[in-house]
């Protein structure tokens, strides 16, 4: 059995790449998700008019992020945490909406129930941080079809996932 496991893990190595860790090796361009990761957040993703998710996006004016529901009221929950610190958080009043955002020092949540309009908070992070974690929710699930990140509105494959920064 290891025989077979470790022939299978030289062929995907020689066809696409190969995992180890949270670094994936791609051999055609000689980059890592890691350095893929860095480039993904920039730039506002689109948000789409009749969508249930989470868009997280980086630009010069910090982090970003919104969630919207289409037709019935969805709740959301989300984690975010780093290596460094958060120095602010503000929310958005686009819609009138139960919303709530905490902060610490190396971690913060967002609790809120949307029906249908966009809404959000934005916050910037300290000097030096070189990864988040983001743990986002939609009605107490997982969706990570759902959440959007960067202006390629790229989905994770799992939640929750890292950016490295």
């Amino acid at each position: 059995m290891k025989k077979i496991f470790a022939a299978l893990l030289a062929i995907s190595f020689l066809c696409t790449g190969v995992v180890f860790g949270d670094i994936w090796l791609d051999r055609q361009n000689k980059t890592s998700v890691r350095d893929k990761l860095r480039l993904i957040q920039h730039g506002k993703p689109e948000i789409p008019a009749k969508v249930n998710g989470v868009f997280i996006w980086e630009d010069g004016g910090g982090w970003h992020i919104r969630w919207k529901s289409y037709g019935d009221k969805h709740s959301f929950y989300g984690k975010i945490e780093g290596d460094g610190g958060f120095v602010r958080a503000r929310s958005l009043p686009i819609e009138k909406t139960e919303a709530e955002v905490t902060m610490g020092k190396k971690d913060m949540t967002f609790k809120a129930w949307n029906w249908g309009a966009e809404d959000g908070f934005d916050f910037r992070i300290t000097p030096g941080t070189t990864k988040l974690e983001f743990d986002i929710y939609r009605d107490g699930k997982h969706y990570p079809l759902e959440v959007f990140v960067g202006a390629k509105n790229l989905n994770p494959e799992i939640v929750p996932f890292e950016i490295y920064l």
